[in-house]
């Protein structure tokens, strides 16, 4: 970690364990890449039957109840490797296209605004000179 703060524009590859524990204030990180939403994984034996235990109470809300808070928290942890304190500014890209969905998702389910409703507020943007233009001024 010390030497990836000491490094310009260097890149640092997180899986896992970037979500959590990594804290690197000021210039030293600029730029999040988020390439997919971090869902634990479906097979998972004790997601499953959580899932189905909420969705037999719920009917049907196991997924919205259980998978998407739990990925919309750790991807606040991973927003959060960029934003440590007031000062520090940098882009959060998320690749997943899931999170830009308008309406419902292929299973009829509206977790894309209720997962972007709690991040922090931000612009959204997909045109790359948008984000060269503020990644300069930094």
């Amino acid at each position: 970690m010390e030497r990836f703060q000491k490094t310009p524009n260097a890149a640092l590859l997180g899986l896992a364990s970037f979500w959590q524990g990594v804290d690197m204030p000021g210039e030293a990180l600029s730029l999040v890449i988020v390439t997919s939403l971090p869902f634990a994984p479906p097979d998972d034996p004790v997601l499953q039957a959580r899932i189905r235990e909420a969705d037999a109470k719920a009917q049907g809300l196991g997924f919205i109840g259980i998978q998407v808070p739990s990925m919309t928290l750790k991807l606040k942890q991973g927003i959060g490797r960029l934003i440590r304190t007031k000062q520090d500014r940098g882009v959060v890209c998320i690749l997943d296209p899931r999170l830009m969905l308008p309406h419902e998702d292929r299973y009829g389910k509206r977790y894309a605004a209720q997962v972007r409703a709690a991040l922090p507020p931000f612009p959204i943007t997909r045109d790359w000179h948008e984000v060269e233009t503020f990644l300069a001024a930094l």
